[in-house]
């Protein structure tokens, strides 16, 4: 498993080391597995890649789908919150698109 740390947007040190594992801040870093649960359920961190393996997707690239999609982004979210709000809006977008076509 890859992690990223985030911090909380205050104050964030450049690198932080927890259980040996230096991350520097917003750089994918690989955890050992006896530190994987503990830093995936913390907001400082976020999991990079999916459960099925697509590995590192560029949060740059799912920001500006999320904004083109008219969604207040978050500094902080994670892949995986974007993808959510994403997947959320683009599915509201063809239910509206739908009711739009049903008049």
């Amino acid at each position: 498993m890859k992690a990223r740390f985030i911090g909380n947007g205050q104050n964030d040190p450049e690198a932080l080391t927890w259980g040996g594992v230096t991350f520097p801040l917003g750089e994918a870093v690989e955890v050992p597995e006896a530190l994987a649960g503990r830093i995936a359920g913390n907001s400082h961190f976020e999991v990079v890649g999916d459960e099925d393996g697509d590995g590192d997707v560029d949060r740059d690239d799912l920001r500006a789908t999320a904004e083109g999609l008219g969604i207040e982004v978050d500094g902080r979210w994670g892949e995986t919150r974007l993808k959510r709000e994403i997947k959320a809006a683009e599915k509201k977008a063809a239910k509206d698109a739908e009711d739009d076509g049903e008049e």
